[in-house]
């Protein structure tokens, strides 16, 4: 599947969003609507960007290259996180549990407390989806939409189910996958069926339809959703609101395909994994300095820890690209 530039705009759109609510001094309304989708839409876009045209063959060597660049991205970060850490016994005199973190590493489950590097999760997760996608994408390519959809709510209620009898603290982030691959094989079925190019048709009226169930689901959802910890407050509206989302980042960025502005969010969609990645140790960094020095309201300092942390990150991406490419395949 040749990539869309839609594609690129919608990565972009919404690491900006990831960062921006990361960047909140606290949980406002405004980081629940953003909670409420923006994980979520990693794994849809990656699905639906899924190739399932592979051979046997090139299904090995898709799984190898996957499994070598996700293995070296989370080698890479977990040691520049360690280094961060030692960095800020020193410099912030924060006290790190060094035992646990280095332990944490090879269990790797946020769930039980903070990796050392803070999206690492996430790395894991969907590696684990893509190479478990790999093998089940036979039986999928054989399934009509009606079966797509059972199957979809099959793998829902057995998701809820684990949850709920506190199937959790799984190594390698095992219970994340439960949810993320839901997530994974409803953007291969969009793809699938051309969903996105028949609601497209009306654009605008999807735009804001989506929105507006988006918002709603959010305001009826009590709990901010945390797909890192598995919370995901009432299930039905955490699913509802999340599509919703989805749907309305990928009509924006369709509009917004055909402006000029889509230049600055496919950067930045281009290069989701170093922003992703890098984001965490710059705003740690970036909000101790902001809520130091700077004694006002928490959304002044939330958008002055945004735009502070966006502008480190461009240089640092430049530096990336130019030194460790190798790293991410660049």
């Amino acid at each position: 599947m040749k990539k869309e530039k839609w594609i690129d705009i919608s990565k972009g759109i919404v690491i900006l969003l990831v960062i921006f609510e990361h960047s909140l001094m606290k949980i406002d309304f405004i980081a629940k609507n953003i909670l409420m989708f923006h994980m979520p839409f990693f794994f849809f876009i990656s699905g639906l960007c899924f190739n399932s045209n592979m051979n046997n063959e090139e299904e090995r060597k898709w799984r190898r290259k996957n499994l070598k660049k996700y293995v070296k991205i989370y080698s890479f970060f977990t040691i520049l996180g360690l280094i961060w850490c030692y960095i800020k016994t020193f410099v912030f005199e924060t006290r790190v549990d060094w035992t646990f973190s280095i332990l944490n590493v090879f269990y790797c489950n946020q769930v039980l407390g903070k990796l050392v590097s803070g999206g690492m999760w996430f790395i894991v997760t969907l590696l684990l989806c893509k190479i478990l996608f790999s093998f089940l994408v036979k039986i999928f390519n054989k399934c009509n939409i009606y079966q797509d959809i059972a199957i979809l709510i099959i793998m829902y209620i057995i998701s809820i189910l684990l949850n709920n009898i506190g199937c959790s603290y799984l190594p390698f982030c095992l219970d994340n996958v439960r949810f993320a691959i839901i997530f994974y094989y409803l953007g291969y079925i969009f793809k699938r069926y051309k969903i996105i190019e028949n609601i497209e048709k009306k654009t605008v009226l999807y735009l804001i339809v989506s929105l507006f169930i988006l918002i709603i689901a959010t305001v009826f959802n009590k709990i901010p959703v945390m797909m890192h910890a598995n919370i995901y407050g009432n299930y039905l509206l955490f699913i509802v609101g999340s599509i919703s989302g989805i749907m309305f980042i990928i009509l924006l960025s369709k509009l917004l395909s055909k402006t000029k502005i889509s230049k600055l969010f496919e950067y930045f969609g281009r290069d989701t994994l170093y922003f992703f990645t890098m984001q965490f140790m710059v705003l740690d960094c970036v909000k101790v300095i902001i809520c130091k020095f700077i004694n006002t309201n928490y959304i002044i300092q939330s958008i002055l820890a945004f735009i502070c942390t966006i502008l480190i990150l461009i240089p640092i991406d430049f530096i990336m690209k130019r030194y460790f490419s190798k790293i991410f395949n660049k």
